[in-house]
């Protein structure tokens, strides 16, 4: 399940609800987005793209992830990314054709908790401090390639990788942002015309 579980360490005391929640809602781990162009494409041509619907999920690992309903939100997220950087979406022609991947991993988190101040002597003897939990999750890794759809070369690569709770019905909309973020180094195909004059 995505939903992460978080386990103590050591016995709770008074604070340590409240912080714990406190705690968890900060050091969740966050969205970690990146991207790559082959050095030697011209992304200056290309102001087209339609989303690849074959079955490219070639590393599964999740039944959820990797339904058919899933795949068809990651594709309208990532159409609307690069409908709103102006590339025009057209079945006909395209000059782009873009598909994507995703994996799951289960991962732990660990790190020390301190619910309340320490302060000189009272620190000492303090049964709250420097307590430590973990908290078990599943991070997605979702690989997004931008193909020349005359030579099918990989033009552009981006990925995002974190903790997304994908059993919710609106998970693909957090992605957005970052999404948008990933194809900062895409060039809009207006800026791309006007670099060229």
């Amino acid at each position: 399940m995505p939903n992460a579980i978080t386990k103590k360490i050591i016995p709770p005391g008074p604070w340590n609800l409240l912080w714990v929640l406190l705690w968890l809602g900060a050091c969740s781990p966050q969205l970690k987005v990146g991207s790559d162009v082959n050095p030697e494409a011209s992304l200056n041509q290309y102001a087209s793209f339609f989303p690849d619907t074959k079955d490219l999920f070639t590393l599964r690992s999740n039944p959820i992830l990797d339904s058919e309903i899933n795949k068809k939100r990651l594709r309208a997220v990532i159409s609307q990314v690069l409908q709103d950087k102006g590339y025009a979406m057209r079945q006909d022609k395209p000059d782009l054709q873009f598909d994507f991947q995703t994996t799951i991993q289960n991962k732990q988190q660990l790190q020390n908790a301190n619910p309340v101040p320490a302060w000189g002597f009272y620190s000492i003897y303090n049964p709250y401090l420097n307590q430590s939990y973990y908290r078990q999750y599943e991070e997605m890794t979702l690989i997004i390639n931008l193909r020349d759809i005359k030579t099918q070369e990989l033009v552009w690569q981006g990925w995002l990788i974190g903790e997304i709770d994908y059993t919710k019905d609106n998970w693909t909309d957090k992605m957005y942002p970052k999404l948008m973020k990933a194809f900062e180094n895409l060039p809009n195909p207006g800026e791309a015309a006007a670099a060229d004059q």
